[in-house]
């Protein structure tokens, strides 16, 4: 919503509640494969800001471990 001075001389001053984005880095040369995971607030999940792939979607369904980083995404 985008709110003009029409809008507000209206009475209309109420603004849209804006989200808000939380972003915590994750580092860890050993045990996160080289990823660098960012906690998204939005989707509640932690991303790798180097390929783009989600935490639970680079761990071993067996064993857990997170597996080795394969860069940019092409």
């Amino acid at each position: 919503m985008t709110m003009t001075n029409n809008d507000h001389q209206h009475g209309d001053d109420t603004a849209p509640e804006a989200l808000e984005v939380i972003t915590i880095s994750v580092t860890h040369p050993q045990g996160f494969g080289d990823h660098i995971f960012n906690y998204e607030s939005v989707s509640d999940l932690f991303k790798c800001e180097r390929c783009g792939r989600y935490e639970i979607t680079v761990r071993d369904d067996e064993t857990g471990a997170i597996t080795e980083c394969t860069g940019p995404a092409a």
